[in-house]
């Protein structure tokens, strides 16, 4: 849960000190309608190529390229690394659904979805980000 808690912190921060309104209208796009179990099972990487810190990305910055150098400068920006905080933490599943919960915190408290702004999440990344739904769909 250390993990999971130093993720909610940092991610609590950012939203608070970020311009980041967009980002967390998506985040709480992709959070609703999921039940707490398949929320917890969205930040399970499913194997390397698929880490959480990777999926998460195309949710909240949708025209980025992807590529590890941009990835990783998000990842430095928004939680600030230093020396108690290694690169590989953000790997980790259970860091990066704290970092995404804590967030949402904000979104919250702030009055929540659609009051903050009027922007509509585009549903090709919210589809994209959740994978596939059916057997059809892979």
């Amino acid at each position: 849960m250390a993990m999971y808690d130093d993720g909610f912190a940092r991610g609590h921060q950012w939203a608070i000190h970020a311009d980041c309104d967009a980002e967390l209208r998506r985040l709480q796009s992709l959070r609703d309608g999921k039940s707490e179990e398949a929320w917890r099972h969205w930040f399970i990487g499913h194997d390397a190529g698929h880490t959480a810190f990777r999926r998460i990305i195309p949710v909240l910055l949708p025209n980025m390229s992807g590529q590890q150098t941009e990835v990783a400068a998000f990842w430095r920006k928004a939680v600030t690394f230093d020396a108690s905080l290694p690169q590989r933490v953000v790997q980790d599943g259970d860091f990066v659904h704290g970092f995404v919960d804590g967030a949402l915190e904000v979104w919250k408290e702030a009055g929540g979805a659609g009051e903050r702004g009027s922007e509509v999440p585009d549903e090709e990344w919210l589809d994209q980000a959740n994978g596939p739904t059916t057997e059809n769909d892979t």
